[in-house]
């Protein structure tokens, strides 16, 4: 690729994608690049064990909507184990829930290995 743009909430996860390109990846390689560097170069903000969306186009086609978000146990309690906390970091104070009501399984992986499979062109070697 002779031209592109990573946008990333750090320069390290940004460099990846950016690294990626260079070497003749396309769009969804570098993309996949940086959702992998991301929990190293942002981890309050993004994890493997979490999930994402991730809308694709390719010229000619429709585009497409890529859902590898957390998934849930369907078994309803009658009182979930969910509650706030309150996480102060200096500048901001967020509000996170934790218990048993805020586990699921983490769609991560499985969602940039099938995006890489779909649409990369690059071995899973390089990206990772």
């Amino acid at each position: 690729m002779t031209q592109g743009v990573i946008a990333a909430g750090d320069r390290l996860t940004a460099r990846a994608g950016a690294r990626i390109l260079e070497e003749g990846g396309n769009a969804f390689d570098a993309a996949c690049a940086a959702m992998l560097a991301a929990p190293l170069c942002e981890p309050m903000l993004t994890s493997l064990g979490g999930g994402g969306f991730m809308l694709t186009h390719r010229p000619g086609e429709d585009s497409r909507l890529y859902d590898f978000f957390v998934d849930v146990p369907p078994k309803r309690v009658e009182e979930p184990d969910f509650f706030p906390i309150y996480v102060d970091f200096g500048t901001a104070v967020q509000e996170f829930h934790i218990g048993a009501g805020a586990t699921a399984v983490p769609g991560m992986i499985a969602g940039i290995d099938r995006i890489h499979g779909e649409l990369g062109r690059l071995p899973m070697e390089r990206i990772v």
